[in-house]
């Protein structure tokens, strides 16, 4: 869900991210995964306030731009309220 999200337009270049290869967004979401999985846990991003960490390792990916951190953030604190942390039950409703 977090990977999805990120594919969209506001860098300007009016070009969705490259997906494919390997510095494309799957594969460097795929590594980010492997790598910093707490990203993908809304609970103890939310709850530890863990941005600034997220902002650090999304800043190392050329893929990502400065919109990418608050995208992931935002997604991470609805994951955690609306739907108690599981991509899961989003698509229950």
């Amino acid at each position: 869900m977090f990977t999805c999200v990120r594919n969209h337009i506001h860098d300007g270049t009016r070009k969705s991210k490259k997906t494919d290869g390997e510095d494309g967004l799957w594969q460097v979401c795929g590594g980010l995964w492997r790598n910093y999985s707490l990203m993908y846990r809304p609970k103890e991003l939310v709850e530890d306030s863990r941005r600034a960490q997220l902002e650090s390792i999304l800043s190392g990916q050329a893929i990502m731009d400065g919109q990418d951190p608050d995208w992931w953030w935002q997604n991470a604190i609805n994951l955690y309220e609306d739907y108690d942390s599981d991509p899961q039950v989003s698509l229950e409703s």
